[in-house]
């Protein structure tokens, strides 16, 4: 479907220079539209992170980058990297900054920004009237009783939290909320639900920064500072995470939580 609509879209602008814009990791997925399109027609290419922090740890990123490079004119956009696993040239690197590029962007691109991603921004807005706002990050691989323990470790830590305005996020790649989002009903008096396909940043693009973050080990957790992280519960596997957010100061050693 993507390499039809690319093929399509060239033969009806056949004489313009194009830019892509890619997901880093997931270049060999739309790697045909650069068949598509010939060499002499593409300006630029803008490769993105996979999710905010990947390149801290993952080098596959960089090695599609290189490639990438060789033959068109390439960017790097990350939220943070480390010179050792991406040794690209700063002037190729390009911030990934949610909360200045809110600030950029009008009211009319945060409307259009939360329409294509699903999100409903005139219910959200009248939801974050009631702050202060706090998210739980699920995942298929939470089970309710790991998320039960770790909600009452939250509560023993600051009880308030019972008063927040919870905001339910599962993981993109499953399409209905698990038995967590009753546990969190159980604990928490004002319970709300995003859809799973609506990435939690959009949030921050349009302007609606939630306060506090917490639940099962995410990228997310990148795109926060460390007074708004209440708790990080270790992954069970692939626990990339951890480490960099370690190191980068944004998550501290006493809240996370490892039930395994």
């Amino acid at each position: 479907m993507v390499n039809s609509n690319v093929s399509n879209f060239y033969k009806k602008y056949p004489n313009y220079k194009f830019i892509f814009h890619l997901n880093a990791f997931h270049i060999f997925k739309t790697k045909e539209i650069f068949n598509i399109i010939p060499h002499q027609k593409v300006k630029v290419v803008h490769l993105y992170d996979d999710s905010i922090g990947r390149s801290l740890w993952d080098t596959e990123s960089y090695e599609n980058y290189a490639i990438s490079s060789l033959e068109y004119n390439t960017y790097f956009h990350a939220g943070y990297y480390d010179s050792k696993i991406l040794p690209i040239d700063k002037k190729r690197i390009i911030s990934l900054d949610f909360l200045k590029s809110a600030l950029e962007l009008s009211k009319k691109k945060r409307m259009k920004l939360a329409k294509m991603a699903g999100l409903d921004l005139k219910k959200m807005k009248i939801i974050f009237k009631n702050g202060p706002i706090a998210v739980f990050l699920d995942d298929p691989n939470l089970t309710s009783e790991i998320a039960e323990d770790f909600i009452k470790k939250l509560i023993q830590k600051k009880s308030d939290i019972k008063n927040y305005t919870w905001i339910y996020k599962n993981h993109p790649r499953v399409s209905e909320r698990s038995l967590v989002f009753d546990i969190l009903s159980k604990y928490f008096k004002n319970v709300i639900e995003i859809h799973n396909a609506v990435p939690l940043e959009t949030l921050i693009l349009v302007g609606l920064s939630p306060d506090y973050i917490a639940g099962y080990g995410s990228s997310v957790f990148y795109s926060f500072k460390k007074n708004q992280i209440l708790g990080y519960i270790q992954r069970k596997e692939l626990e990339n995470y951890k480490q960099p957010l370690l190191d980068l100061g944004i998550i501290t050693p006493d809240i996370i939580f490892n039930p395994y």
